[in-house]
């Protein structure tokens, strides 16, 4: 690590974070465009560790974007969040894990729309057409899901995987698997899905 870098975050106030300016137990990260972070949080440890907050460049003081201080699968809620990814338009997308989900914030928006919904879903990525890319380990499948108006194509696009739970875009548009329970990553050649 270069000594020039430096802890801009931590977690060490759990039972404070309570107040909504501090985070503990993160799931995922995320950095916009803006250097703004993003962090998914979730434990049953703490009721209020089932959000989404944002810390805008250069603060420590945090703000919630998604989710409530109490579990459950409504409009404002999360139960497990995990991936969290912000496009462009400053949209947030959120894997809700345990309410088999992704939701969809718009800025300044909290209350969520369902925008897939996925039994046994563990990761999520988009590409630059909005196409999704979902995990889902009970499958052991990458599922591909265009969403066009109203109808929803999908498709498995890599099949007979062993239990994938995370995914990753490389710069030349292959997908790499993460196979938390034997260990591996396998990297996939996926035409045309450069991100």
């Amino acid at each position: 690590m270069n000594r020039n870098d430096r802890t801009i975050l931590s977690f060490d106030g759990c039972k404070d974070s309570a107040n909504f300016n501090e985070t503990c137990f993160g799931k995922s990260l995320f950095v916009d465009s803006n250097n703004s972070i993003y962090i998914s949080e979730s434990t049953p440890r703490y009721l209020h560790a089932n959000r989404v907050m944002k810390f805008e460049v250069n603060s420590t003081i945090g703000h919630v974007i998604a989710g409530t201080s109490i579990y459950g699968s409504g409009m404002k809620q999360l139960h497990s969040p995990g991936t969290i990814f912000v496009d462009s338009k400053g949209i947030l997308y959120v894997a809700d894990i345990d309410n088999s989900r992704i939701q969809k914030f718009m800025p300044g928006n909290r209350n969520g729309t369902t925008v897939i919904s996925m039994e046994d879903l563990t990761d999520f990525i988009m590409d630059q057409d909005g196409q999704f890319y979902l995990t889902i380990k009970s499958e052991k499948v990458i599922r591909r899901i265009k969403k066009k108006s109203k109808i929803d194509t999908k498709e498995n696009i890599i099949e007979f995987l062993h239990q994938p739970t995370r995914i990753h875009f490389g710069i030349d548009g292959s997908i790499y698997v993460l196979h938390k329970d034997n260990g591996t990553i396998e990297k996939f050649q996926i035409m045309n899905n450069i991100c």
